[in-house]
């Protein structure tokens, strides 16, 4: 039990050093505070597109999953040999370690894709101490990228996506604007905004969900948030919001093997939208969301949104 009254335990199965890490922070602190500790390392691949290659939200999943299967190759080769005794990439980047109260804290990582200037450009962000892993991922990315990815959503033909060039750059400090009562919110891919009976207190969910994400992310950092998910929602309650200028919704096809032939649409709305009622206190969660999404399905690469 923390000192905010929440449970916290070791998912059955988890790597000890892991856990370990998560469950100890260094300090706790208030989001504006874990707004100055925010580290994250943007790691930028630059591809040249590959013929026939269909552009869509379902990039990131695709390119998820040939980094996925990329790291579970690589996974016996490490356990030979683990340097200075840390837990194996894919453990650390695709494994569950830590639930606090209903909350797995969550994957480390965000991918992001599109087309610029005539090539692919994809970035791998990770949080706080998993940069630790930064040169396992790299390698295994780029080895991914042309081992072959999908060329459309339908697609099951992988084709090499060819590394022209890549690099990498940490961001330490995320400056706070002032705090602000009112905000609007610009999606960039597809958000799930929904799962509350009010179309405009499903906004506060949203907000809702996307501190409960922050607060899990901040165990990355070495920062406990004192604040209980209670407290949270309370905070959260007032928050309204009102759509501006519809867009369609958009996503992207999720097959499963139980029903190879019948895919579902996994969809979010790419609709901007104003928030009101923001407490102070959850401004600079706002602000820190900008650089690990919100909503549901973000390691897919939905919620990437701007304020």
């Amino acid at each position: 039990m923390n000192e905010n009254g929440e449970n916290e335990h070791v998912v059955k199965g988890a790597d000890a050093w892991l856990a370990r890490r998560l469950l100890e922070p260094a300090v706790t602190a208030d989001f504006a505070t874990l707004a100055e500790l925010w580290r994250r390392t943007v790691i930028t691949f630059e591809c040249a597109p590959p013929e026939g290659l269909e552009d869509g939200f379902w990039m990131v999943k695709a390119l998820r999953g040939a980094w996925g299967r990329r790291l579970m190759a690589a996974s016996e080769q490490w356990h030979r040999a683990p340097p200075f005794g840390r837990p194996d990439p894919l453990a650390a980047f695709f494994g569950e370690h830590v639930r606090i109260g209903a909350n797995h804290v969550p994957r480390p990582f965000v991918v992001a894709a599109g087309r610029r200037h005539g090539r692919v450009i994809i970035q791998l962000t990770l949080f706080g101490f998993a940069d630790v892993w930064r040169d396992d991922a790299i390698e295994t990315f780029i080895a991914a990228l042309e081992l072959g990815v999908s060329l459309s959503e339908r697609g099951r033909l992988r084709r090499p996506w060819p590394v022209i060039d890549w690099h990498w750059h940490q961001e330490e400090l995320l400056a706070l604007p002032p705090a602000r009562h009112v905000a609007f919110v610009h999606l960039e891919t597809p958000t799930k905004v929904g799962g509350s009976r009010s179309a405009r207190s499903s906004y506060a969910d949203l907000v809702l969900g996307l501190a409960i994400r922050i607060k899990g992310l901040a165990r990355w950092q070495g920062v406990r948030i004192d604040l209980d998910n209670r407290t949270l929602k309370s905070m959260t309650r007032g928050i309204r919001g009102a759509p501006s200028a519809p867009r369609p919704a958009a996503g992207y096809l999720k097959w499963s093997s139980a029903s190879p032939e019948r895919p579902t649409f996994v969809f979010g709305s790419l609709t901007p939208f104003f928030l009101e009622n923001i407490p102070e206190e959850l401004w600079p969660a706002l602000v820190i969301g900008q650089t690990c999404s919100a909503g549901a399905n973000t390691i897919f690469g939905f919620g990437k949104y701007t304020v």
